[in-house]
Protein backbone atom coordinates (compact mmCIF):
# COMPACT_ATOMS: atom_id res chain seq x y z
CA UNK A 1 0.00 0.00 0.00
CA UNK A 2 2.96 2.30 0.56
CA UNK A 3 3.88 1.84 -3.11
CA UNK A 4 0.33 2.61 -4.22
CA UNK A 5 0.25 5.70 -2.01
CA UNK A 6 3.58 6.84 -3.41
CA UNK A 7 2.30 6.31 -6.93
CA UNK A 8 -0.76 8.47 -6.22
CA UNK A 9 1.41 11.24 -4.81
CA UNK A 10 3.88 11.02 -7.71
CA UNK A 11 1.14 10.88 -10.34
CA UNK A 12 0.54 14.64 -10.20
CA UNK A 13 4.06 15.74 -11.18
CA UNK A 14 4.43 12.79 -13.55
CA UNK A 15 1.15 13.66 -15.31
CA UNK A 16 2.52 17.16 -15.85
CA UNK A 17 5.55 15.69 -17.66
CA UNK A 18 4.11 12.66 -19.48
CA UNK A 19 0.82 11.81 -21.21
CA UNK A 20 -1.62 9.76 -19.14
CA UNK A 21 -1.51 6.78 -21.51
CA UNK A 22 2.28 6.68 -21.33
CA UNK A 23 2.13 6.64 -17.53
CA UNK A 24 -0.36 3.78 -17.66
CA UNK A 25 1.90 1.79 -20.00
CA UNK A 26 4.92 2.50 -17.78
CA UNK A 27 3.01 1.26 -14.75
CA UNK A 28 2.06 -1.95 -16.53
CA UNK A 29 5.55 -2.38 -17.92
CA UNK A 30 7.11 -2.12 -14.47
CA UNK A 31 4.47 -4.51 -13.11
CA UNK A 32 5.07 -7.00 -15.93
CA UNK A 33 8.80 -7.03 -15.27
CA UNK A 34 8.24 -7.40 -11.52
CA UNK A 35 5.81 -10.30 -11.99
CA UNK A 36 7.44 -12.06 -14.97
CA UNK A 37 8.58 -15.05 -12.93
CA UNK A 38 5.00 -15.65 -11.78
CA UNK A 39 4.02 -16.42 -15.38
CA UNK A 40 6.04 -19.62 -15.56
CA UNK A 41 3.55 -22.44 -15.81
CA UNK A 42 4.21 -25.53 -13.72
CA UNK A 43 3.23 -29.03 -14.87
CA UNK A 44 0.44 -29.21 -12.28
CA UNK A 45 -1.30 -26.03 -13.53
CA UNK A 46 -4.59 -26.76 -15.26
CA UNK A 47 -5.35 -24.87 -18.48
CA UNK A 48 -7.67 -21.89 -18.12
CA UNK A 49 -11.18 -22.22 -19.48
CA UNK A 50 -12.21 -19.62 -22.08
CA UNK A 51 -14.72 -18.09 -19.64
CA UNK A 52 -12.00 -17.71 -17.00
CA UNK A 53 -9.72 -16.03 -19.54
CA UNK A 54 -12.51 -13.63 -20.50
CA UNK A 55 -13.22 -12.83 -16.83
CA UNK A 56 -9.52 -12.23 -16.19
CA UNK A 57 -9.41 -9.88 -19.18
CA UNK A 58 -12.44 -7.94 -17.93
CA UNK A 59 -11.03 -7.77 -14.42
CA UNK A 60 -7.69 -6.44 -15.60
CA UNK A 61 -9.31 -4.02 -18.06
CA UNK A 62 -11.67 -2.45 -15.54
CA UNK A 63 -9.66 -3.02 -12.37
CA UNK A 64 -6.27 -1.98 -13.68
CA UNK A 65 -6.32 -0.24 -17.04
CA UNK A 66 -9.36 2.02 -16.65
CA UNK A 67 -8.63 2.54 -12.96
CA UNK A 68 -5.12 3.75 -13.78
CA UNK A 69 -6.29 6.07 -16.52
CA UNK A 70 -9.03 7.56 -14.35
CA UNK A 71 -6.78 7.83 -11.30
CA UNK A 72 -3.90 9.54 -13.12
CA UNK A 73 -6.28 11.88 -14.94
CA UNK A 74 -8.07 12.72 -11.69
CA UNK A 75 -4.84 13.36 -9.82
CA UNK A 76 -3.63 15.61 -12.62
CA UNK A 77 -6.81 17.69 -12.26
CA UNK A 78 -6.81 17.86 -8.44
CA UNK A 79 -4.29 17.98 -5.64
CA UNK A 80 -2.49 14.93 -4.31
CA UNK A 81 -4.17 15.23 -0.89
CA UNK A 82 -7.64 15.37 -2.46
CA UNK A 83 -6.79 12.39 -4.62
CA UNK A 84 -5.50 10.46 -1.60
CA UNK A 85 -8.66 11.15 0.38
CA UNK A 86 -10.78 10.13 -2.59
CA UNK A 87 -8.79 6.92 -3.07
CA UNK A 88 -9.21 6.13 0.62
CA UNK A 89 -12.90 5.68 -0.13
CA UNK A 90 -12.27 2.81 -2.57
CA UNK A 91 -12.41 0.04 0.08
CA UNK A 92 -15.67 1.54 1.35
CA UNK A 93 -17.15 1.49 -2.15
CA UNK A 94 -16.00 -2.10 -2.74
CA UNK A 95 -17.49 -3.30 0.55
CA UNK A 96 -20.80 -1.54 -0.04
CA UNK A 97 -21.11 -2.61 -3.68
CA UNK A 98 -20.26 -6.23 -2.88
CA UNK A 99 -22.93 -6.15 -0.17
CA UNK A 100 -25.55 -4.48 -2.37
CA UNK A 101 -24.88 -6.08 -5.76
CA UNK A 102 -23.27 -9.41 -4.97
CA UNK A 103 -25.18 -10.06 -1.75
CA UNK A 104 -21.95 -10.89 0.07
CA UNK A 105 -22.02 -11.27 3.81
CA UNK A 106 -20.06 -8.42 5.39
CA UNK A 107 -18.56 -9.19 8.78
CA UNK A 108 -18.92 -6.69 11.66
CA UNK A 109 -15.17 -6.05 11.54
CA UNK A 110 -15.51 -4.94 7.90
CA UNK A 111 -18.44 -2.66 8.74
CA UNK A 112 -16.30 -1.12 11.49
CA UNK A 113 -13.54 -0.53 8.95
CA UNK A 114 -16.07 1.11 6.60
CA UNK A 115 -17.32 3.39 9.39
CA UNK A 116 -13.78 4.36 10.39
CA UNK A 117 -12.80 5.05 6.76
CA UNK A 118 -15.85 7.27 6.27
CA UNK A 119 -15.10 9.05 9.55
CA UNK A 120 -11.50 9.64 8.44
CA UNK A 121 -12.64 11.02 5.11
CA UNK A 122 -15.19 13.26 6.83
CA UNK A 123 -12.55 14.55 9.25
CA UNK A 124 -10.10 15.22 6.42
CA UNK A 125 -12.68 16.95 4.27
CA UNK A 126 -13.64 19.10 7.26
CA UNK A 127 -10.01 20.23 7.56
CA UNK A 128 -9.76 21.03 3.86
CA UNK A 129 -12.70 23.42 3.93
Amino acid sequence: MALVGSYVALSKPLAALFPVFLLAWLRFGIGAVAMARWLKKTPCDAPLAPRTRWLLFLESFFGNFLFTLCMVTGVSLTGAVTAGVTMASIPVAVALLSWLLLREQIMPRTWLAVVLAVAGIALRSGQAG
